[in-house]
């Protein structure tokens, strides 16, 4: 190593750079800065807690292959932290509520987030784009071998209890799903898919890997991920499709119901602007009823006509353009 970046001062940065983005996320969760309230059913709140942890590994990771002078991981794996941390805090967000009180532990967690985030990327454009140095660690040949096969082993036993976690969980969606809970289902499904993942890029992140082992790990978490979508959160997925539908489309209707009685008066500005709206309103319908409707099991598909709302959606931009905006 050159004289210029003594290993001391190396380690001393690596370390100090990791410690201050762990300890920061860490503290999410421990209790010491105020952990976002939510019930354990709700998506964003677990997802939040999903992607901490994910981002937790892969910025230990990614500490350890910097300390080795394996740059190309090191710099790839800072990168994965700080998205998985920037994914968290916008999830975090997705919690918003009319609380003050709540709020202001939305902003204590994202602002401990933001400061993983900060860490993992000055820590990535510091050692990307660096060529790979085995030397950078100061060890010798054996001395690598060995902290090589220690993190493997460590980062091994890290997976080996996800992997016990996400096939618990894996069991407990299943469960849900033959006693007809739909909605503990659905939340188990989406925490097993997110485990299997997160076992599978840690192991693909290990130096010294059985293929075999992250082929087997792979196809559990993409089984798990087919699972979420096609069996466990289907039937929820359709019902927030369903709400959102109902909600557009009184929207549009009311929109349309403004711009007819608005044109009829003759206030064309109003009428334009309440005519452009009926036809976003209208559209998004038409996209949200096609969504419904590719859904639906082939026994209830009659219960939504897709063509249809999109051949008002069309002829209500034929008003816009011709009537209620004609003269814009």
């Amino acid at each position: 190593m050159s004289e210029r970046f003594p290993r001391h001062n190396v380690l001393e940065s690596i370390g100090r750079r990791a410690i201050a983005a762990l300890v920061a996320v860490c503290m999410v969760g421990s209790g010491v800065t105020p952990v976002i309230a939510g019930p354990s059913g709700d998506a964003s709140f677990q997802k939040v807690k999903e992607l901490q942890g994910q981002g937790a590994d892969a910025m230990q990771m990614a500490a350890n292959a910097d300390l080795a002078g394996r740059y190309s991981q090191a710099c790839q794996g800072y990168r994965n932290a700080a998205t998985y941390w920037e994914n968290a805090i916008y999830a975090a967000l997705g919690m918003l509520t009319d609380s003050d009180y709540d709020n202001e532990k939305v902003k204590n967690h994202t602002a401990a987030l933001q400061v993983g985030v900060d860490e993992a990327k000055q820590s990535a454009n510091e050692v990307c784009g660096k060529e790979d140095d085995p030397q950078a660690s100061g060890l010798s040949e054996e001395e690598e071998a060995d902290m090589e096969l220690a993190e493997s082993e460590e980062a091994n036993e890290r997976v080996k209890v996800i992997v016990s976690e996400a096939r618990q969980m894996s069991d407990e969606a299943l469960s849900a799903h033959d006693a007809g809970d739909s909605a503990g289902a659905c939340q188990k499904g989406r925490a097993a898919a997110s485990l299997w993942v997160r076992a599978r890029d840690t192991y693909a992140a290990i130096p010294r890997r059985d293929e075999g082992t992250l082929a087997s790990i792979t196809t559990n978490a993409s089984q798990s991920e087919a699972d979420r979508d096609e069996v466990y959160c289907l039937q929820s997925d359709v019902d927030v499709l369903i709400a959102e539908f109902d909600t557009v489309y009184a929207q549009a209707n009311d929109y349309e119901a403004q711009a007819k009685r608005l044109y009829a008066e003759d206030d064309s500005a109003k009428a334009c602007q309440a005519g452009r709206l009926a036809t976003q309103y209208h559209t998004r319908a038409a996209t949200l009823s096609r969504q419904i409707w590719t859904r639906l099991p082939a026994e209830n598909k009659d219960a939504i006509d897709p063509p249809a709302y999109e051949k008002h959606a069309a002829t209500m931009a034929e008003f816009e353009r011709d009537y209620y905006c004609s003269g814009q």
